[in-house]
C-alpha cells in the first residue's frame, strides 16, 4: 500500500478529530485510513462473494428459498 500524502492525513484528521476524545496524530490518521480501506474491500468481497452465489445452479431466489430440485428422469420413471 502507498503511504498517504500528508495532505490526505490532515484531512482524515480534520474529518476525525471532532468525534475524537484525545488529540489525533498522522500516525492515528493513516490507521483510521487503512483500516476504513480494509472495511470496504471486505464488502467489496462479500459482494462479489454473493453475486457468484446468486448466479450458480443453487442460486438463492429472491425470497431466501434454494430453487426446487431437479428430478432425472429415470428417477422419475421409477416413481410413476
Amino acid at each position: 500500500m502507498n503511504r498517504p500524502s500528508d495532505k490526505f492525513l490532515d484531512e482524515t484528521i480534520k474529518f476525525w478529530q471532532p468525534r475524537m476524545r484525545r488529540e489525533l496524530s498522522r500516525e492515528d490518521a493513516r490507521q483510521i485510513a487503512e483500516n476504513l480501506s480494509g472495511f470496504f474491500r471486505v464488502l467489496l468481497e462479500w459482494d462479489a462473494q454473493k453475486q457468484v452465489c446468486h448466479e450458480g445452479p443453487y442460486a438463492v431466489s429472491n425470497h431466501g428459498e434454494l430453487p426446487p430440485a431437479k428430478v432425472s428422469s429415470k428417477l422419475e420413471a421409477s416413481t410413476t
